[in-house]
């Protein structure tokens, strides 16, 4: 997703009197911040609102205090119809997340059992454009230790026998009404099995399936069979049909209920991969040790509904420990100093340790290592003091620490392999410039001693002319040797962030005047100039620097140029930056030369007049010093032939006098 629209989202989140309302609010917050977008917290006045007690609207406006504080802009509409009034708000502020809670028994207007699911899916069905979030309420979750929230249960123990007996009522009727007209008592029979059917797969437990299915032959044989009205049965083979009656009713009741276990392990089984399914995705995108345990926790926590302490290890010891929550309103009472020993424990043994296990088993967290081939990671502990973990959970806990070990051995590795890398092209550098160094030295080194020698030994035979080219030798072999120091050390120094630049405002006309006087002498073989947009151009430099780049560029231009061509410095500000050019209408660089013209050791094909090869350091170093600056250097073409080197620095405001 862009960045652009991040910005777009708008979230929308539904304010109610509902203590669970709380949650949706830092639910909806969170999304907002996570998206960068617009928060908006609606709430819907109806006419009911005049029953609302004091608590109600005391809780009531408690969220509204809430919501604010947490960034959103608060608005109140009048209504009676909250599922379209929601959808036409949405619809007209570009609401695209609307966040609304789900309860599976909690009384309330926000959320009340069949009435809220309504509401959702008509919000759904009258919004399509916006996502809806819904967060269900966990103070009314099935007790499985997961936050799966199914709808198989009819309610309370007197609801689902309620729900039974109006269920077997319905079927009476239409026995009586079948039995009416002259319809058979097999059919009966197959409506009260189906019936029972029914019953056990809407109620809560076998119990209602088992009195379903007696109820049912007692109520058969009440009403249908001879004498009416009565228990007893004239004919006797009754006997055998009220017996099979029941045992087809019971072992029907019995399977539906066995399939309605099924499904809702099917589905906590779906849930469980896919929480393994979404970690592994998240570990894939996490590049740092501290995201992969955040990932971790959380993880854990949309699992367990329980706290989460995390140990990170450093250096083969654990470190302060990260506390996640499960509930943000909830706050640990836990001995830090037992919880911690447990943990020191577990990380020593690569065991499992705490809550119920043979060390520390008084602590309220059971701890796990993350560990991968007996490297351990860290530790994270789980809350279970009010209650275990299952052998099964526990085994998806393990699997989860196993995805974790792995992704920061993953990351290990990486750094490692990051680190050789670097490593060996440090390597492959210095061999580099021993090598040029061996190879580029000897030249001026031979020519400086053997210029010596000969002054030495043979001075008094030499005329005036041939000492004088001489000793020009030794001074221009000297100074290549000098610029080539000073260009490794400069180099060494911006590479290693060893260089500290002492930026001040100077005038742009002074500081290429004094890159002049350092050029080359031959420099006067070439037709030279400075063009500057304006006299008072200054930028913010280290000048020292910026003197070395353009006494790189300018003799790179003398050294590959023929005598007679033309050097021009051209100097002009655009926005905040000072653009720098040097140019020459010289032969030119190859194409394929271009894309590492500024790598370091490189010299392409050409040579100089004197066949000396250069060691590739000068451009090297100057987009180092442009990159110092907060700048750029590009190499561009000069029509029809020659180059043209531009960098950049910021630019100074002239101070007013």
């Amino acid at each position: 997703m862009s960045s652009e629209k991040k910005q777009n989202e708008h979230v929308l989140v539904c304010l109610s009197s509902s203590p669970a309302n709380e949650r949706l609010i830092r639910r909806a917050a969170q999304l907002s911040e996570a998206f960068h977008g617009y928060f908006t917290a609606l709430y819907i006045e109806t006419p009911d609102d005049r029953f609302l007690s004091p608590e109600d609207r005391q809780r009531l406006e408690s969220n509204e205090k809430l919501a604010q504080k947490l960034g959103a802009q608060l608005e109140i509409i009048q209504g009676s119809n909250v599922a379209g009034m929601i959808a036409e708000y949405a619809r007209a502020s570009g609401v695209t997340k609307i966040v609304i809670g789900r309860s599976l028994g909690f009384s309330n207007r926000m959320h009340i059992g069949s009435k809220n699911r309504k509401l959702i899916d008509t919000l759904i069905l009258l919004a399509p454009e916006a996502d809806v979030y819904i967060i269900p309420d966990q103070r009314h979750t099935i007790s499985s230790g997961l936050p799966l929230h199914l709808h198989f249960e009819a309610g309370s123990t007197l609801k689902n026998f309620l729900f039974s007996a109006a269920m077997l009522a319905v079927c009476s009727l239409i026995g009586w009404f079948f039995q009416s007209v002259n319809g058979a008592e097999s059919n009966i029979i197959v409506f009260y099995i189906f019936f029972v059917f029914l019953i056990s797969i809407r109620t809560a437990s076998w119990i209602c399936s088992l009195c379903a299915s007696a109820v049912s032959v007692f109520i058969f044989n009440y009403l249908f069979t001879s004498p009416h009205f009565s228990l007893r049965a004239y004919d006797t083979r009754y006997t055998l049909s009220f017996a099979v009656m029941f045992v087809i009713a019971f072992l029907t009741g019995i399977n539906a209920a066995r399939l309605k276990i099924q499904a809702r392990n099917s589905a906590r089984m779906a849930f469980r991969i896919r929480i393994l399914y979404d970690m592994n995705q998240l570990l894939e995108k996490s590049t740092k040790p501290q995201e992969i345990m955040d990932v971790t926790a959380r993880q854990m926590i949309r699992l367990l509904q329980r706290n989460i302490i995390v140990y990170p290890a450093s250096h083969n010891k654990l470190q302060q420990p990260s506390v996640y929550l499960s509930d943000a309103s909830r706050m640990l009472t836990f001995d830090p100093a037992q919880e911690e020993a447990a943990a020191e424990a577990a990380f020593s043994s690569m065991e499992k340790t705490g809550h119920g296990t043979a060390q520390y088993a008084d602590s309220n967290c059971i701890y796990y290592s993350v560990r991968l081939n007996h490297v351990g990671y860290g530790v994270i502990g789980i809350d279970v003091s009010k209650k275990s973990l299952n052998p099964y959970t526990a085994g998806i806990v393990v699997s989860m620490l196993s995805e974790t070990a792995l992704a920061l051995e993953n990351y290990h590795s990486k750094q490692e392999m990051e680190q050789s890398r670097l490593l060996a092209k440090n390597e492959q550098l210095r061999a580099n410039l021993l090598r040029s160094i061996s190879h580029d030295l000897r030249t001026p080194l031979t020519s400086i001693s053997g210029a010596a020698s000969i002054l030495l030994s043979d001075s008094d035979k030499l005329d005036t002319d041939t000492k004088s080219g001489l000793f020009q030798n030794i001074y221009d072999d000297s100074m290549w040797l000098e610029d080539l120091v000073e260009n490794l050390l400069s180099i060494t120094r911006l590479s290693d962030g060893k260089m500290e630049l002492h930026t001040s405002a100077e005038l742009m006309g002074e500081v290429i005047q004094e890159a002049r006087r350092h050029c080359s002498r031959k420099i006067s073989e070439h037709i030279f100039q400075t063009e500057l947009s304006s006299d008072l151009l200054m930028g913010k430099m280290d000048a020292r620097l910026i003197v070395q780049l353009l006494v790189n560029l300018i003799n790179n231009a003398v050294k590959y140029t023929p005598p007679g061509s033309h050097i021009t410095v051209h100097c002009e500000k655009k926005g905040a930056l000072i653009h720098t050019s040097v140019t020459d209408d010289g032969p030119g660089i190859d194409e394929q030369d271009k894309e590492h013209i500024f790598d370091m050791f490189y010299c392409g094909k050409k040579t100089v007049a004197d066949s000396r090869r250069s060691m590739g350091l000068g451009l090297a170093l100057c987009k180092s010093i442009a990159e110092a600056h907060g700048g750029t250097i590009r190499l561009t073409d000069n029509k029809p032939h020659g180059c043209i080197f531009t960098f950049t620095i910021p630019a100074e405001e002239v101070p007013e006098l």
